[in-house]
């Protein structure tokens, strides 16, 4: 293969899953409905599948208003420039010079989109699957967190598009997903993405989330490695993909990492206030003295 050239227009045309805004919605409504006339139950599987349409929903939903969210690309550029001048003020402005050492190795190039492609949503399922089978427990903590980092992601998207670097023509970097692999563009209907998504990156973030799930859970010392390992495997794709700064990935990590506090707190916090409500409701006790001196006067 030919050294890669840059460029930031090329697109793969022919995805067979260019679904449409009504199709999301009524994939979305079907599985609530699904789920509700499913009764609970202790079987893993009656669980497994309850979840699956309730996180379903949630990842279709994120991609429905992320892919409809009307980002003004003048904008996109003008925050993706104060990106660019931030990581330069902190001297971690790198991107162009990191791709750059792997554009000229096949493997390596080929390595950076797979652990884009495959580490993201397969492993996000796999983990999840995992979870609700052998920590079903555990499970509902990193559910919520990856609810909650979504919808705050979301926001930012909306509020403060940011265009990457693979489409930054003055970065002449090279969109190495879009110009080598076919994959993604199924996994992901290019119709309902938003290209101005890139801060912060929750493609790190989650990836993030999904090795302190795997840390924490395993008993296995490899399969810890493993939860170590992969998000920085991540950040290596995310980077020398040209599909995010370096800053975004700090930004999704930081994220994540505050909504798995939040998370964590809330039952802390409501076990506190449900002490407070109950003093304060249950009436003032008294001392049998004070009755009797009560009765008395």
């Amino acid at each position: 293969m030919a050294p890669l050239l840059p460029t930031s227009s090329v697109v793969i045309s022919g995805n067979p899953l260019e679904w449409g805004s009504w199709t999301f919605a009524t994939l979305i409504i079907g599985c609530l409905l699904f789920r509700f006339v499913i009764p609970a139950s202790m079987k893993w599987e009656i669980r497994l599948a309850r979840e699956a349409l309730l996180v379903a929903p949630a990842a279709l939903f994120y991609f429905l208003v992320r892919g409809l969210v009307d980002a003004k690309p003048t904008d996109a550029y003008a925050h993706a420039t104060m990106v660019i001048q931030l990581e330069q003020s902190l001297g971690i402005f790198h991107e162009r010079e990191l791709q750059a050492t792997i554009l000229h190795f096949d493997y390596l190039v080929d390595l950076a989109n797979w652990i884009y492609i495959w580490i993201h949503w397969p492993v996000i399922t796999a983990t999840f699957v995992w979870l609700i089978v052998l920590h079903r427990r555990k499970y509902p903590t990193y559910r919520n967190v990856m609810l909650l980092s979504g919808a705050v992601g979301i926001a930012v998207f909306a509020l403060y598009p940011v265009a990457p670097p693979r489409l930054m023509p003055s970065l002449d970097v090279v969109d190495t997903v879009t110009t080598h692999s076919y994959s993604y563009r199924v996994l992901q209907p290019p119709n309902l993405t938003n290209p101005y998504a890139a801060m912060p990156s929750l493609h790190f973030g989650w990836n993030l989330l999904m090795g302190i799930a795997i840390f924490r859970e395993a008993r296995r010392l490899g399969i810890k490695l493993l939860g170590i390992l992969m998000p920085l495997a991540m950040f290596f794709g995310i980077v020398f993909t040209a599909n995010h700064y370096i800053i975004d990935g700090l930004a999704g990590g930081v994220l994540v990492l505050m909504s798995l506090f939040v998370v964590t707190m809330i039952p802390t916090i409501r076990g506190q206030l449900t002490r407070v409500t109950r003093r304060v409701a249950s009436p003032a006790s008294t001392s049998p003295g004070e009755t009797r001196t009560s009765m008395e006067s």
